[in-house]
């Protein structure tokens, strides 16, 4: 048990309960003099005032939670994020006694589980859509990125295997859905930037024939917007035979630079890029902006389908 300095010490604590002191404030509901003089008492009675206090009874745990006990502190909402129910964990830590930095240790393990589960529930309610890069670049889907950054250091490929899943599945809605989002969203960077260069000069889409040009501008004629300098001459492309039927001034505007071996004289192939100097000199800083941020956007694309 314990000696006589120890016996000594636990009694002065018994005194200061008994006056209203509360132990785990020592340092606060004495005074510096009053203080110093038990801390002396404590430290040579059991080497500190934290295990002097333990040795009081204070901060022992009276056991520890079970595996269950512990995944009912965490839940998973609706937007697939782990949240912890501060009621539950309050109760365990109260039931068991358990500091903070105990509860912290011991429910680790519980809360990664919950992250996988997280995730798990994520891809299966929205494969192979919820894992394109295009989706999970949307701001609410950034604790998903994290999931897959902790569990499989990024790799989307791993986790399909890892969970079973047809790639080609991916693969294929990839390609096809991020494709054509991306698309769009550069259809709508160049309106926005022919509008500042040339406002009230700019129709968009007006049918010609059997032809809907994305752009006409009066002093560039007929405008098309390609994700690629090379898409414009792809085989399975028609735009520039179509559109060449109606008109001898076609340009198209593209975001990346891919090398192409067949060329039009009729076709003046022009980089968004190229539309940064004009913008600056009218102060539309924010569209250069974009025009990077996009270029960027369009080159981590290239690298996820590549890898």
């Amino acid at each position: 048990m314990f000696n006589v300095i120890q016996e000594n010490a636990l009694k002065a604590m018994d005194n200061l309960v008994e006056s209203g002191i509360d132990l785990t404030r020592l340092h606060k509901d004495l005074s510096t003099t009053e203080y110093s003089t038990i801390k002396r008492r404590l430290y040579r009675a059991f080497g500190g005032v934290e295990e002097s206090l333990r040795a009081y009874g204070l901060f022992d745990s009276t056991g520890v939670p079970s595996e269950l006990e512990l995944n009912r502190c965490f839940s998973i909402d609706d937007d697939y994020r782990v949240v912890e129910n501060i009621y539950i964990v309050a109760e365990l830590k109260e039931l068991y006694n358990l500091s903070d930095i105990d509860f912290k240790h011991l429910k680790d393990e519980a809360w990664i589980k919950a992250q996988r589960d997280a995730l798990d529930l994520y891809v299966r309610d929205t494969f192979p859509h919820g894992l394109l890069y295009s989706a999970l670049a949307i701001k609410g889907k950034y604790h998903i990125k994290h999931y897959i950054n902790k569990f499989y250091k990024g790799n989307i490929r791993n986790l399909c295997i890892d969970c079973g899943l047809d790639l080609n599945l991916l693969t294929d809605c990839g390609s096809r859905s991020a494709s054509i989002l991306q698309g769009r969203r550069f259809e709508a960077l160049v309106k926005s930037v022919l509008d500042a260069i040339y406002p009230g000069e700019v129709n968009y889409q007006v049918r010609v024939g059997d032809s809907m040009p994305d752009f006409i501008v009066e002093s560039i004629g007929w405008i098309d917007a390609k994700l690629s300098k090379n898409t414009a001459f792809h085989s399975r492309c028609s735009t520039i035979i179509k559109y060449l039927q109606h008109t001898d001034k076609l340009t198209i505007i593209y975001a990346l630079d891919k090398t192409t071996h067949r060329n039009d004289t009729r076709v003046t192939l022009v980089s968004i890029e190229d539309f940064k100097k004009d913008l600056k000199s009218l102060g539309r800083f924010d569209l250069c902006i974009e025009i990077d941020a996009f270029i960027q956007m369009c080159l981590r694309m290239e690298e996820v389908r590549a890898s």
